[in-house]
């Protein structure tokens, strides 16, 4: 289209994409009951997100789940992106470093949410609902649909990490 990183035109599209980000508060098929009965079994919910803090945290207040969650975690304010061990070395710092054991990632990327979690010492799960082949990333679960995660094998979920 012609336009350069420094056109007005493009500062000002730029803008106006990250403000349209901080309007949208889609959820994933069966994210709200999960975190609802989570939630209501006592699990310490979490989100760990790549993201712009701005955007990322305007998505969570208008969102359903908004409740459930006790905190937010950007990579934009920790300074790290998922995967980095770092970044998960900030949040088990401000959750609490004996809540690694017991925590869990649920998330749709094996690139920086299973990886990440991998990289954290943590469990992972892995959503896939279009049964996408698995490169060889390890992780401790897979499922299609995200309520399928209550009835997972040898999970003891005191707390619990969630994207």
């Amino acid at each position: 289209m012609g336009i350069t990183a420094s056109d007005a035109l493009a500062d000002a599209c730029n803008r106006d994409y990250v403000n349209s980000l901080g309007e949208q508060a889609c959820l994933i098929d069966g994210a709200q009951a999960l975190c609802r009965t989570l939630y209501e079994r006592g699990v310490a919910l979490y989100i760990v997100t790549n993201g712009i803090v701005s955007s990322q945290k305007r998505r969570l207040e208008k969102s359903e789940i908004r409740p459930y969650i006790r905190q937010l975690f950007i990579s934009e304010a920790i300074g790290t992106p998922k995967p980095k061990k770092e970044f998960f070395d900030f949040v088990f710092s401000q959750i609490g470093e004996e809540r690694r054991a017991a925590s869990i990632i649920l998330g749709d990327s094996l690139t920086t949410d299973i990886s990440g979690g991998l990289a954290a010492g943590i469990d992972t799960c892995w959503y896939n609902p279009n049964a996408a082949e698995n490169p060889g990333v390890p992780c401790t679960w897979e499922i299609r649909r995200l309520i399928d995660f209550l009835d997972l094998d040898g999970i003891r979920l005191p707390s619990a990490l969630s994207l």
